[in-house]
């Protein structure tokens, strides 16, 4: 009799850990993601043009990729050479083509970066060398007595930033613009003390815009990228914030975290919310979804 009920209190007291186990909650948000952490970011419609395309039926996407092209073609040709001034000709031509051009199509350039987890564009660091190039080319004509030049070249690196942060959906992509944009800005701001057509307090009010989506991104990028996020957060911007960009960032990097020791909660809340992705009417978020729900243990372990 004394040993029947030992056996209900052990068989009890088991039902009642695994319980416990199966039915842990996921961890609540931060503050990191309140509503306002999760407010979408965009650059101020109000803020002054700083280029009009003269060109508006032309479509400003053919000249982007022109240039990557010809950059891929030619990125060995060693400085000093015609090779390489050949490539800086035309890599300049076309920037200052595609500004003109009125049209840009949405998701110009994020189909050069697989839906996967710890992918490279395909164009490689293209982008970084083209726009690179394209400053110091600016700068080099600055200083050689052709202000003209200089800005309109500038401008051009300008309008591909913003084009990139506004047209684009994906990470690295709209951050990339942000960097053509301050590296322009700057150079902007000081021909302005010397050229009336470039309105100094305009660009410093573009500068304020553009650092405040930095400061604003900087805090959820870091939730996203870390090792050891905290899920709650993690969770919550992959269900609830208002940009696309971080939604499908933060999906893919579920795909990660479910192979991580953050708890059995965190573990079912994290495959409710890649399957729920996974039903998305948005086409790169169910991709996001897809490639997350496929991540196996050993891909992680190839990342980390």
């Amino acid at each position: 009799m004394k040993l029947s009920y030992v056996t209900w209190a052990f068989t009890g007291a088991m039902l009642i850990g695994l319980c416990a186990f199966l039915y842990t909650k996921a961890d609540s948000p931060t503050q990191l993601t309140n509503a306002r952490g999760l407010a979408m970011q965009r650059l101020p419609a109000e803020l002054p043009k700083l280029s009009t395309p003269s060109n508006p039926n032309d479509d400003a996407a053919i000249y982007y990729e022109q240039a990557i092209d010809l950059y891929a073609q030619q990125r060995n040709a060693r400085p000093k050479t015609p090779e390489h001034d050949k490539l800086l000709t035309g890599i300049c031509e076309l920037l200052e083509l595609a500004a003109q051009a009125g049209r840009v199509p949405d998701g110009f350039m994020d189909s050069h970066i697989p839906v996967k987890i710890g992918v490279y564009p395909d164009f490689d660091d293209a982008l970084e060398e083209i726009f690179t190039l394209a400053i110091y080319q600016s700068a080099y004509r600055y200083s050689h007595k052709d202000p003209d030049g200089a800005r309109d070249l500038a401008l051009a690196v300008w309008v591909f930033g913003q084009r990139m942060f506004e047209h684009n959906v994906r990470l690295y992509n709209r951050n990339t613009g942000l960097d053509m944009m301050e590296s322009a800005g700057s150079l902007l701001y000081d021909m302005s003390t010397n050229d009336p057509t470039l309105d100094t307090g305009a660009l410093h009010a573009w500068s304020q815009a553009i650092d405040q989506i930095r400061r604003h991104w900087q805090p959820k990028l870091e939730a996203i990228m870390g090792i050891n996020p905290p899920i709650g957060d993690l969770l919550n911007i992959a269900l609830n914030d208002q940009d696309r960009m971080f939604r499908i960032e933060a999906t893919l990097r579920l795909g990660i975290h479910k192979h991580s020791p953050v708890g059995q909660g965190n573990l079912r809340a994290i495959q409710d919310t890649i399957q729920s992705a996974l039903q998305s009417d948005d086409p790169i978020l169910a991709e996001a979804a897809k490639a997350a729900d496929a991540m196996t243990l050993q891909q992680k372990r190839k990342l980390y």
